[in-house]
């Protein structure tokens, strides 16, 4: 129907005219003000299934082998073909006890073995970071939406405010009809 397109198009026209940089770096700064800083780490590692065979590359390693080489010839996940590479992870991505290695470790340290239900762990700490948040431009769609919906909103507040409602009849006694 008409009136429902026209209604459509004119809140397009506040939703659209809501959205400008100046809100949406607003949006933006009031979403990421408190934002807390995630450190990130970047490990390596070798897994094996006993023990005794993870002191025993770790002793290669403290000798002078490379860790990468070692975690191609030996480790039996699927990281081993990038040298062990796990890539970035930050804190609850890993399990328990190998993320509480990680923790504790220096970059560019390579661990004692490490025990998790995946067997035996030797892990090479090669970096750490602050991960950033994300910038305005990878949030400028999500913002966007954001404050297209509330102009929306507080437009139809606006206009069901100012309405004045009349009911004719209210205050009328039935009865009176029946006479």
């Amino acid at each position: 129907d008409q009136r429902g397109y026209l209604a459509g198009v004119a809140l397009q026209g506040v939703a659209g005219a809501a959205v400008t940089d100046e809100a949406l770096q607003k949006a933006y700064d009031a979403k990421f003000a408190n934002a807390v800083e995630t450190k990130e780490y970047h490990a390596a590692h070798i897994l094996v299934a006993t023990e005794e065979e993870a002191k025993d590359l770790k002793a290669q390693i403290d000798a002078g082998a490379g860790f990468a080489e070692l975690a191609k010839a030996h480790s039996s996940d699927g990281a081993a073909a990038n040298g062990g590479d796990l890539g970035w992870f930050s804190q609850g991505m890993m399990v328990k006890p190998f993320e509480d290695a990680v923790l504790a470790m220096e970059v560019g340290k390579v661990s004692d073995p490490v025990q998790t239900q995946f067997g035996w762990h030797l892990i090479n700490l090669t970096e750490t970071r602050i991960k950033a948040a994300p910038t305005l431009d990878e949030m400028r769609d999500e913002l966007a939406s954001e404050i297209e919906q509330a102009a929306v909103e507080a437009h139809v507040q606006a206009i069901t405010d100012a309405a004045k409602i009349e009911r004719p009849g209210e205050g009328f006694d039935p009865a009176l009809m029946r006479d």
